[in-house]
């Protein structure tokens, strides 16, 4: 029987995390992030979680739906960890600024 997994649709979901934490967390001199950074190039003006956020939940797919492919799933591990982080700051975020309403 043939142990080794192979490549595939679901080894992208770990080049997806990749991607998306260097969007999010690389900056130059702590100043922007790579995703503002590339943005503003684009001439787009939306925040950078508006990017990283579908590209983590398309990583969270692929892993889920190619399970048996190399690296799948520590592309989930790691996509589902990131996206709980940040829905969770948003989540606390949004009960902060709600308590400060009154």
């Amino acid at each position: 029987m043939n142990r080794t997994k192979r490549f595939g649709l679901g080894s992208f979901s770990l080049v997806l995390f990749l991607v998306s934490s260097i969007l999010l967390f690389a900056s130059d001199k702590g100043y922007n992030s790579a995703g503002e950074y590339l943005l503003k190039l684009v001439g787009l003006n939306v925040h950078e979680l508006v990017i990283i956020v579908p590209l983590l939940l398309v990583a969270v797919f692929l892993a889920r739906k190619f399970p048996t492919h190399l690296f799948s799933k520590s592309g989930l591990i790691s996509s589902s960890i990131l996206l709980g982080f940040i829905l969770t700051l948003a989540l606390i975020d949004l009960i902060l600024r709600f308590i400060g309403l009154f």
